[in-house]
């Protein structure tokens, strides 16, 4: 580090401290905190393991301030005193050193004799440097003020809710409920955190009935059920069942088979004739497969059998 860093480093190192100094002592001088500390002694339950914890190691904060701000006055003194000419980079060195590595015993600890050498130390310090015990400052400080924060809420928030609750309980009298709730002020002092959870599952509403009144709704009924077929049946109609082919009458059968109604009229228009009749005959027994539409009468026509005949008739008188 040269000099040009460090003066640029050290009014840096001088503001956060006044800014960390400034924000310590408004957060002691908080209800938040105030209301929180003074619990620490009876907290149980998840109080206990929410907020008791992160106190735990909060009252190191002010010794480690403590370290920190005595190294960066040892560097603000030196840089004041630096000199001109002779000794000046040994200044930088000193102060670099100061500023980025291991400059503050955390803490000095005894050596077991059984852990000594001859010749060894009696005594191991833990040392540290600036930025590091800094960022562990900054952590200690957020879990302790976000810990009295929710302490403080979960304290207010029981308490109103409590005393709600009671007032009604005077007014509609429950005693199996109001039992319930002076079980869960118990808690005020010293477990509001699992106090708060306990008084909305005490008071909550089930939930049960109205999911078993959704299901019901959407499904069927039985009577739907069985309605949907035959509504399908009566959509649908009836299978159409097979026909059978219509074939001639033994009488005209006889007539179309005769050579002679052959020879007469010719092979092409007798099966025209015969095609006539099949689509004219309907056999009686076959039901319609459809309803019977209603259609305008067509001139009648004059029967088949007639007509051979008539063909047959004036074929002989040809020939004769």
């Amino acid at each position: 580090m040269n000099l040009d860093k460090i003066d640029v480093v050290l009014p840096k190192w001088k503001s956060d401290i006044d800014a960390a100094a400034k924000n310590l002592a408004d957060l002691e001088g908080s209800s938040s905190y105030k209301l929180a500390r003074q619990s620490l002694p009876k907290m149980q339950g998840k109080s206990a393991k929410k907020v008791a914890e992160a106190f735990r190691d909060f009252d190191a904060i002010w010794v480690h301030f403590t370290l920190l701000n005595d190294v960066i006055k040892q560097a603000e003194t030196l840089r004041q005193n630096m000199p001109s000419i002779f000794g000046k980079a040994d200044v930088i060195n000193k102060i670099s050193d100061l500023l980025t590595g291991q400059s503050i015993v955390v803490q000095t600890k005894e050596i077991p004799l059984a852990e000594r050498g001859l010749t060894g130390a009696s005594q191991k310090q833990e040392k540290t440097t600036p930025n590091d015990i800094f960022s562990k400052m900054q952590k200690e400080f957020e879990a302790v003020a976000k810990a009295s924060a929710l302490y403080e809420q979960s304290y207010i928030e029981l308490t109103d809710k409590l005393g709600k609750a009671l007032e009604e309980c005077e007014k509609t009298p429950d005693a199996d409920k109001k039992s319930k709730l002076e079980a869960i002020g118990l808690l005020i002092d010293c477990d509001p955190i699992s106090g708060l959870e306990q008084f909305e599952l005490a008071t909550k509403k089930p939930k049960v009935r109205k999911a078993q009144e959704t299901t019901a709704r959407s499904e069927p009924s039985e009577d739907t059920k069985k309605k949907v077929p035959e509504k399908q049946e009566k959509t649908m109609g009836p299978a159409p069942q097979d026909q059978p082919k219509s074939s001639p009458s033994p009488d005209v059968s006889r007539i179309i088979d005769d050579g002679r109604v052959k020879r007469a009229i010719g092979t092409e228009k007798l099966n025209d004739l015969e095609k006539l009749i099949l689509t004219k005959k309907t056999p009686a027994s076959s039901p319609p497969t459809n309803p019977p539409i209603t259609l305008p009468k067509p001139t009648p026509n004059p029967p088949a059998t007639k007509t051979l005949e008539d063909l047959i008739n004036k074929s002989k008188k040809g020939k004769l």
